[in-house]
């Protein structure tokens, strides 16, 4: 989705725009120039800067993420399970964790703020706050993405007039390019069971290098479970980043 800027139109040799102003009412501004591009460049810093205040509206940013924060009170999750939709268990554990990467990087002066002025500027602020606080990274997209969703259901729940973040890109990152462990050099090590400090570490290694499990499906292996015929059946993979929980492989919960 792309931002909608209004359109300028000509009066005489000046350049005018229509908004709507935070009681909901239509305004016409002028923009003092004479020229269409300047008087876009005007448009757009106006946009920017215009409070998306809802009337009856007193929710502070700390507000509004703060259901985000568990499973149990997100908004989007808690409508999911009413209606049915798309909102599994796991990604709301990750909206919570990333919801509170967003309260922690912020700061109290923004989680004090009105949630309907914090401006499309601002926004842009709080993108640029993330990306110094966790650099140019999947966590810093994935927390930014958390921000605009917050917002965007505050908007579709009436708080906000209006999201400021509509159509603002994410943080730019670039992802670790994964690079295999020449042949070689994996034969080489399992020819010498002696450099593994067990021959269950062994197997793991063995099993790892050989198949495409994935680091959390191989740790959570019962060391009971066994070949059947030429087939290791995978059922169960750790869910966290603390190896405490245990739930199925990949996205199911």
């Amino acid at each position: 989705m792309t931002t909608n800027y209004p359109t300028p139109y000509l009066v005489g040799t000046i350049w005018w725009f229509k908004y709507t102003d935070q009681s909901g009412r239509r305004r016409q501004k002028s923009t003092k120039r004479k020229t269409e591009k300047e008087a876009n460049k005007v448009i757009k810093a106006f946009v920017d800067a215009l409070p998306t205040r809802h009337v009856n509206a007193d929710s502070t940013l700390g507000d509004l993420i703060q259901p985000y924060k568990a499973p149990k009170t997100n908004p989007r999750k808690k409508e999911a399970d009413l209606t049915g939709g798309k909102y599994s268990l796991r990604h709301a554990k990750h909206v919570a964790k990333h919801a509170a990467d967003l309260e922690a990087a912020i700061g109290k002066k923004f989680l004090a703020s009105h949630a309907e002025d914090i401006t499309r500027l601002q926004s842009k602020q709080i993108r640029e706050i993330i990306a110094a606080k966790y650099g140019h990274t999947a966590k810093a997209k994935d927390v930014f993405k958390v921000y605009k969703a917050i917002m965007a259901q505050a908007a579709d729940d009436g708080i906000l007039r209006m999201a400021p973040t509509i159509g603002m890109s994410d943080i730019k990152y670039e992802s670790n390019q994964n690079v295999a462990i020449p042949l070689e050099d994996l034969r080489t090590v399992l020819a010498h069971p002696e450099v593994f400090p067990s021959d269950y570490a062994r197997i793991l290694f063995t099993i790892f290098a050989t198949t495409g499990l994935r680091r959390s499906e191989l740790l959570a292996m019962d060391p009971r479970q066994q070949l059947q015929g030429k087939v290791l059946t995978v059922n169960r993979a750790f869910k966290d980043d603390s190896l405490k929980e245990v739930g199925l492989p990949k996205w199911d919960t």
